[in-house]
């Protein structure tokens, strides 16, 4: 699902929804907002209700999209302190498009309008003959407790199910919080953004084909699944049961069901790698590090879920995209080490 405002989508090629304008002609992020029916974020003052039945200030407000024509109602994004600044989807585009001084891939919003993407195209990957598009990726999200966010990404974002590429060690991962100096910081870093992506983007090579060449044994994939899915902390008993108030039996189960979990995700991503895998029967990915990066950002990316929604966030800033960190830097880890080797 794409979970998209309604068509509230810019792309240079059709995308599977088949959803918002498509356009070869070369366009800014500014422009293509102003071509999607665009929208206005404020703040707004929250105040407390008092017994007395007079008002007083909270000390936080509240980000409010304003009404539109297709959803003509305030919706409330998020509560947020009284530093916070807003920088409203307009002038994110126009900050992107001063940065990267070339036309857009995609852009588009979430939601009823929580989150705005875009992105570029950078130069890409040939990881021994597997070719993996790359991208620039900017979201900018107006929930409150999130941050402004740019990732060099080998996923085209074009719905909610945007893949991150996770690469702490090879990607330039950016995020400005909304305080005081946040257009000042966001402005100056990605000045230079365009640059230090392409040069981002050539480490990332580097490591994909170093991945490509390990060959992991079966039982160092065991280790490795292990290492990207490791259990939490056995939990232990209290001091004094008699005022445990039932809080042991719920941590054990708990910890049960989070451990029956990642034994779920190991078996799948370790039947991923051994051949159920889209494209993992291509050379650079049958039986490499390549192969089993690519099996767990494959399962974190698709398994299933009742809430669609949440597997979108979950992978742009949550636990499934912190899972394919962890892939990214086992892997890693692993190559390297037998480099060194050998």
């Amino acid at each position: 699902m794409h979970d998209l405002f309604d068509e509230r989508f810019f792309s240079t090629r059709p995308e599977w929804h088949d959803l918002g304008k498509i356009s070869e002609v070369p366009t800014t992020a500014a422009e293509a907002w102003g071509q999607m029916t665009p929208y206005s974020v404020r703040m707004a003052d929250l105040f407390l209700k008092l017994q007395n039945g007079k008002y007083d200030h909270s000390g936080f407000r509240a980000i409010v999209r304003e009404p539109v024509p297709d959803d003509p109602i305030e919706r409330i994004f998020g509560v947020i302190g009284s530093d916070y600044v807003l920088i409203e989807p307009q002038e994110i585009c126009e900050i992107f498009d001063n940065a990267v001084q070339t036309p857009i891939q995609t852009l588009g919003s979430l939601g009823k309008g929580e989150t705005l993407f875009m992105s570029v195209h950078l130069p890409d990957l040939n990881v021994r003959g597997d070719l993996v598009e790359n991208y620039l990726v900017l979201t900018s999200p107006y929930i409150g407790n999130a941050s402004i966010k740019t990732m060099v990404t080998p996923v085209r974002p074009v719905c909610h199910n945007t893949l991150r590429a996770a690469a702490r060690a090879a990607t330039e991962v950016y995020r400005v919080t909304h305080d005081a100096s946040a257009r000042k910081r966001l402005a100056n870093w990605m000045a230079g953004m365009m640059g230090r992506a392409k040069q981002r983007t050539e480490t990332l090579q580097q490591a994909f084909e170093m991945f490509a060449s390990y060959s992991p044994s079966a039982r160092t994939v065991g280790n490795m699944i292990e290492d990207v899915y490791p259990y939490p902390p056995t939990p232990g008993q209290p001091d004094e049961p008699e005022v445990d108030l039932g809080l042991s039996s719920r941590r054990l189960e708990y910890y049960t069901s989070t451990v029956e979990t990642l034994d779920h995700s190991r078996q799948a991503v370790r039947e991923l790698f051994d051949g159920k895998g889209t494209g993992l029967e291509v050379k650079a990915c049958s039986g490499t590090g390549w192969g089993f990066y690519n099996a767990v950002a494959e399962w974190e990316n698709w398994r299933r879920t009742t809430n669609v929604q949440a597997r979108g966030e979950s992978v742009l800033v949550g636990a499934r995209g912190a899972a394919i960190e962890r892939a990214y830097s086992v892997v890693f880890g692993y190559a390297t080490r037998a480099a060194k080797r050998s």
